[in-house]
């Protein structure tokens, strides 16, 4: 049975859904640092352990959920002014807006990609007939 590339086990492990794995508190996250700080009392930011870095299409689908990714490590989101209890009772929806997120990424990454090759093929051919009318790149002549 052949193995499958390498490219290809990358390629399938960052097309799995995201979801949530892991919740950590930030510095500001802590009461203490919020009273001393003059933070919000009652929330505060929460990061996010990922089972898998988002890509820049689906942070871009994200920017309406207030979802950042942390400056340090791309396998963890932060969210901000939430709670602990919030994260909790709502996790159901927050894989479901990773699901959207990733599905609308998607269509947006194909779309922008497929626009890129046009717009390279129709460069190609402009330059072309440009080149052909300034008799340039002419075909060769027959029985030369």
């Amino acid at each position: 049975m052949a193995q499958p590339q390498e490219n290809e086990q990358n390629t399938s492990w960052l097309e799995e859904p995201i979801r949530v794995i892991m919740v950590r508190l930030l510095q500001e996250s802590r009461k203490t640092w919020r009273v001393l700080n003059n933070g919000n009392p009652d929330l505060y930011p929460v990061k996010l352990g990922l089972s898998r870095p988002l890509n820049q299409y689906e942070l871009l689908e994200l920017a309406d959920f207030e979802i950042e990714q942390d400056d340090k490590n791309s396998m963890f989101v932060v969210v901000r002014d939430k709670t602990l209890e919030h994260i909790r009772d709502n996790i159901d929806e927050y894989h479901a807006t990773f699901d959207s997120a990733a599905a609308k990424a998607r269509v947006t990454r194909a779309q922008a990609e497929a626009e890129d090759e046009h717009i390279a093929n129709l460069c190609k051919e402009l330059t072309w007939q440009l080149r052909r009318a300034h008799g340039l790149d002419a075909p060769p002549e027959k029985g030369a």
